[in-house]
């Protein structure tokens, strides 16, 4: 199973970092993320397949943010955005974008 590192500060003086399953860092239950990842793969049902993509890419944005706010960079602010390309590129046309301001 796929593990990702995350910071496992308790206080923000702590560098540790803990592995956790993408599941635990998304804090979803596993049966329901295995089943939105096999909709996002279905081949032939594209608005399924891409509806699904988009809430696990909503899943992992709201990680990101959550991880940020508890982050020991608080004074700035990460906003987080799913943005779309022209399918032409690629059938995997959804990304996520981060912008950094200071505050």
């Amino acid at each position: 199973h796929l593990r990702v590192s995350i910071p496992a500060a308790v206080n923000k003086n702590d560098s540790g970092v803990e592995l956790v399953t993408a599941e635990e860092w998304l804090k979803v239950e596993p049966n329901n993320y295995g089943q939105l990842k096999q909709l996002a793969e279905l081949q032939g049902d594209i608005n399924t397949a891409s509806k699904a993509m988009h809430a696990i890419c909503g899943l992992r944005a709201m990680a990101v943010d959550r991880l940020w706010h508890n982050s020991r960079w608080p004074v700035a602010e990460l906003n987080t955005t799913i943005k779309t390309f022209p399918i032409g590129f690629s059938t995997r046309n959804i990304c996520i974008v981060g912008k950094f301001d200071n505050k």
